[in-house]
């Protein structure tokens, strides 16, 4: 028996490519990107990234934009941009070509654009891929259910109903208890 309980059998081939990055996959590496300037990229492998970095003044917009050259026969291009505390600030995704979208800074300093590949997650698709679907949704549904809980042997929301915007019951208990 195999290691992972596969015991397929079969041929197969394997290669090893030397692959050469053309721009820094962090935002310590990043290229130095000038504004009115355009740079070729190249996404060598699969979720490979390139960081660049550039300079933006606070209160003035600016526009990016990024052409896939090869028009999404690598997958679907994506732009985004990251402040110096690596927090997603904005994005854009490809259509037509051309991943775009523009942002105005609230403060001086030193912004990163990373340029990937968007890439599908692993997904089943057979016969079998609801398997199990009704149970999770009625143990979830069981755990959701409102003043006793059978599933649960507790009780819960038993007194969180309150009335709002009405002329004259404002601020009155309400039962929501019993479902869903």
């Amino acid at each position: 028996a195999s290691e992972s309980g596969n015991d397929s059998t079969g041929t197969y081939t394997v290669k090893v490519t030397a692959v050469t990055d053309d721009y820094g996959d962090t935002t310590t590496t990043a290229k130095a990107l000038a504004l009115e300037t355009t740079l070729n990229g190249n996404i060598e492998v699969p979720q490979d990234v390139d960081y660049f970095k550039v300079s933006l003044t606070a209160g003035k917009k600016y526009y990016f934009e990024m052409k896939d050259l090869t028009l999404g026969t690598s997958g679907s291009a994506y732009l985004n941009l990251y402040n110096s505390s690596n927090t997603n600030l904005t994005s854009g995704y490809e259509s037509n070509g051309v991943t775009d979208f523009s942002y105005t800074p609230t403060t001086n300093g030193t912004y990163y654009l990373k340029a990937g590949n968007a890439v599908s997650p692993v997904f089943r698709i057979n016969a079998h891929v609801y398997d199990g679907t009704a149970d999770f949704l009625l143990h979830y549904m069981r755990q959701q259910r409102c003043g006793w809980n059978p599933f649960m042997r507790d009780s819960c929301h038993v007194k969180d109903g309150y009335i709002r915007y009405h002329p004259t019951k404002e601020g009155q208990w309400i039962d929501v208890r019993g479902g869903w």
